[in-house]
């Protein structure tokens, strides 16, 4: 397997696996009459084969965002398997760059406002800005967040050129606190638990809202960098607060 799983809690798994540029995570979240994998990891295959070794109940599949190592090989697993896919419209084309994998827009079920699992209830919500489709998904009852991408795990990126600008990004980070405001035992279950040993919580939204803050008032390092990804030559700075080791944003997309 090219894969490891770990129990987190009863019926819920992580799945990670040791990619290439940087270990990922996918989730599998078992409800009373059928469950949601969230994320497909980047190469590994067999992830269908073992989701159906943890349940028999059936299964859909949640693409958080479109880069290939959160939607990889194992996407095509669950669709032979006749499981309902769902996918942002706006992040097909983002997938296609990252992972080279054209697939028709028509293959992605749209989100709907819950994902009901029966004695799970998933609520999805909207958190654009890392990419123009990106989700979140909360289970509320148990305070637990799984965010793929879209705040980070201790560093991310929005300067890719398919990324939000920065305010855009900070007002929807304001309305993902305001959903779960009440949540203070809140986890967030993010797709590069690596990234940040210490288990996060509702304090690692507030100081991702700080950061970008800082840079949006004018308190951020103004110095550029720059990377190059997928041939393009791309500009950027980075800030941090607290528990966000490092933002990287594009200083002409604020």
């Amino acid at each position: 397997m090219d894969f490891t799983v770990q129990p987190i809690m009863r019926g819920v798994y992580r799945f990670c696996e040791n990619a290439p540029e940087a270990p990922v995570d996918a989730y599998l979240v078992v409800g009373s009459h059928s469950a949601l994998m969230i994320d497909a990891l980047e190469d590994a295959s067999g992830v269908w084969n073992e989701v159906r070794r943890l349940t028999q109940l059936p299964v859909s599949l949640a693409i958080t965002h479109g880069h290939g190592d959160h939607a990889g090989v194992a996407l095509d697993e669950f669709v032979q398997a006749g499981c309902t896919v769902y996918m942002d419209p706006a992040d097909v084309q983002p997938l296609a760059q990252t992972s080279g994998r054209v697939y028709a827009p028509d293959l992605f079920t749209p989100y709907p406002s819950i994902i009901d699992l029966g004695t799970v209830q998933m609520e999805v919500l909207d958190v654009v800005g890392h990419t123009p489709g990106s989700k979140v998904f909360l289970d509320r009852e148990r305070a637990l967040l799984f965010t793929g991408d879209a705040v980070g795990s201790g560093d991310f990126w929005m300067q890719l050129p398919h990324s939000a600008p920065l305010s855009v990004f900070a007002g929807q980070l304001r309305g993902l606190m305001e959903q779960v405001a009440g949540l203070h035992d809140l986890s967030i279950l993010p797709g590069h638990a690596y990234q940040q040993p210490r288990p996060l919580g509702f304090f690692y939204l507030w100081d991702v809202l700080t950061a970008c803050r800082n840079v949006l008032e004018g308190r951020a390092d103004p110095t550029d960098q720059e990377m190059t990804l997928g041939g393009e030559r791309l500009i950027y700075r980075t800030a941090g607060h607290g528990s966000l080791n490092c933002m990287c944003y594009n200083p002409r997309k604020l």
